[in-house]
């Protein structure tokens, strides 16, 4: 994990802009695929672990592995505390308003609507940073919504559930935006960013199920085994690739790679996790692929 981190701190490797933008586009898609790999693992993992306990248990493990590994390569983990903060109540209140949706809803409505931030992104880049989409970019985001559609299954009802969904795909979408825009200046360390952003979401999801009366129980030594392995890759790993990524590559392109993770999610869970092979979903799932091809087309400036 040190060598894979620190290669990707491309200002040392003299690499184009180019070369760069690919790399970090790479490095965005092995973290989506590690995200959705981990999706049948956290279902079983929580068959024995409430899922409140099971955010701050992950994040803080998250914490101390990237916290550590900051330290070890010298940086300030003191630094840009405000970034810090803001970036970890954005993750905390998407943890916590999917977890709490998902107990209320479908997993296919959960996962049609939390994609769906796809669609908030290009709308809050204009918002917050007058940030236009261009027309091929907005094919591309109409074709991956659609392949979405075809994944998840669509809506097949709204209740509660999917109302406190849909304020997590809100929430998701600023998160991307802000990411992107603050992780573009140079004195903001993703290792410190995501240091900080985790701790920030283990201690709000502590509180709350202190709060709420959500007993800390991990299960049997296998599960304890599984919830490291989470800490280790889907949670330090894949956030601190993102983080790196959107440093490099446009707040729209990001967006599109991150559809990756459920289509991901789909092939494990049909391999892996002994799911029923939808061949519909699958449709769906090489319309997002078209989608994120289209969107890499060069466009002609005016």
């Amino acid at each position: 994990m040190l060598v894979i981190i620190k290669m990707n701190y491309f200002k040392r490797l003299n690499m184009n802009d180019r070369n760069k933008s690919l790399a970090a586009s790479i490095g965005l898609i092995i973290g989506c695929v590690i995200w959705g790999a981990s999706f049948y693992q956290m279902k079983d993992a929580m068959a024995y672990i409430q899922p409140l306990p099971f955010v701050a248990v992950r994040m803080f493990g998250g914490a101390l592995i990237v916290g550590a590994l900051a330290l070890f390569l010298g940086k300030n983990l003191l630094s840009h505390l405000k970034e810090g903060f803001i970036t970890g109540i954005f993750l905390s209140l998407i943890l916590i308003s999917q977890t709490v949706g998902l107990k209320l809803t479908s997993a296919s409505n959960s996962g049609f609507i939390t994609g769906m931030f796809i669609v908030t992104v290009p709308l809050f880049s204009l918002l917050m940073y007058k940030e236009k989409t261009s027309i091929l970019k907005s094919i591309a985001i109409g074709v991956n919504l659609i392949g979405l559609w075809f994944l998840t299954g669509g809506l097949t009802y709204i209740n509660a559930g999917d109302m406190w969904t849909i304020f997590t795909a809100i929430v998701c979408g600023i998160q991307i935006v802000y990411l992107s825009k603050i992780m573009k200046q140079s004195e903001i360390d993703a290792l410190v960013l995501c240091f900080q952003m985790f701790f920030v979401t283990a201690l709000v999801s502590f509180i709350v199920s202190l709060i709420l009366g959500q007993p800390f129980e991990f299960g049997s030594k296998g599960n304890i085994i599984r919830i490291i392995y989470l800490i280790a890759f889907p949670t330090s790993l894949s956030f601190v690739l993102q983080m790196i990524a959107q440093k490099y590559i446009s707040t729209i392109r990001a967006s599109l790679l991150l559809t990756t993770e459920p289509i991901s999610a789909a092939l494990f869970a049909w391999t892996l996790g002994g799911e029923k092979y939808i061949p519909i979903a699958a449709f769906g799932g090489f319309l997002m692929v078209a989608g994120m091809f289209i969107s890499e087309i060069p466009e002609k400036k005016k």
